[in-house]
């Protein structure tokens, strides 16, 4: 079977289900994975699309056949994915995602020990050439085993740290999903830490089948619905993410719906303030506001 080279992106697999990316497909490119790599325990965990159970499956056999043991943490947020891969004992991971692609979509993403990604120039396309013109499987004579691990608390404790909860005041929130975990992240938060905040959801309920379109509040036609309900509710504030949860965007208490580039910004003169002299990674296509918060830090 040959296996389409295009679905080899920069920073990870991703093609459309099953033409591109199929159950065997899975399969060679997680044993290619293993000679690659080498690992010995591996953490695994997928968003909402339709096909993820049975990727699973052919990822979880990749690995097992191997005798490379799995720690499959469910239905995650791609940040859950990579806390869990950076916290727990394991040799690296794969999340099956599609980010914020079409249904019809699904992808590999792959990281090493300690939750460092792996893109094209550090092992993704030696998967590729290598199982190119390698067929042979790794059966191994002791099976690999699958563990089941919740690892949602932990994450949601770590994210939490990061914010004076002390110095929070009430706020309204619109929170849009585009029909991921992340609202059932949000409400976790809320409710473990006493949080002071008033959750308004939309597109809340995990649906793979994204039924009001491609799930990326990028998009034009998924912008009016929520800075609509913003302004309906009177909210501070609004948050939109993609079904991943690796895409996060807000809008004003005016309905207005900020550009990342202007969040880059908003953060870089917040961790300037307690990082003085730190570097700050930009994109070069739009700078200025970015450069003048920067500068004046």
């Amino acid at each position: 079977m040959t296996i389409p080279s295009h679905i080899f992106k920069s920073y990870d697999v991703r093609g459309i289900y099953p033409k591109d990316l199929n159950e065997e497909i899975v399969y060679k490119i997680i044993q290619g994975y293993v000679k690659v790599f080498t690992p010995k325990r591996v953490v695994v965990g997928r968003d909402v699309r339709e096909s993820g159970d049975s990727l699973f499956k052919a990822v979880a056999s990749g690995f097992t056949d191997a005798g490379v043991n799995v720690i499959d943490i469910g239905v995650v947020a791609t940040d859950e994915y990579y806390f869990a891969v950076g916290e727990l004992d394991c040799d690296g991971g794969v999340t099956i995602s599609a980010s914020h692609n079409p249904r019809e979509w699904n992808g590999l993403n792959f990281c090493k020990k300690g939750a460092e990604p792996i893109s094209s120039e550090s092992g993704l396309f030696q998967i590729r050439d290598l199982i190119s013109r390698d067929d042979s499987k790794i059966i191994s004579e002791r099976k690999g085993t699958i563990e089941q691990k919740n690892i949602r608390d932990e994450f949601i404790q770590k994210s939490v740290s990061f914010v004076d909860v002390a110095k929070l005041k009430p706020k309204k929130i619109v929170a849009n999903g585009n029909f991921g975990v992340d609202v059932v992240l949000l409400r976790r938060a809320v409710e473990l830490f006493n949080l002071p905040l008033e959750i308004i959801p939309l597109n809340d309920k995990p649906d793979g089948t994204f039924p009001k379109g491609p799930p990326n509040p990028l998009l034009p036609e998924n912008r009016k619905e929520f800075l609509n309900l913003v302004l309906k509710e009177k909210a501070d504030l609004g948050v939109s993410w993609d079904a991943d949860g690796d895409r996060c965007f807000f809008a004003s208490e005016k309905g207005e719906f900020i550009e990342g580039y202007f969040i880059t910004a908003v953060l870089a003169k917040e961790v300037l303030k307690k990082h003085p002299g730190s570097k700050v990674l930009i994109d070069p296509r739009l700078v200025w506001a970015t450069k003048e918060e920067i500068t004046n830090s």
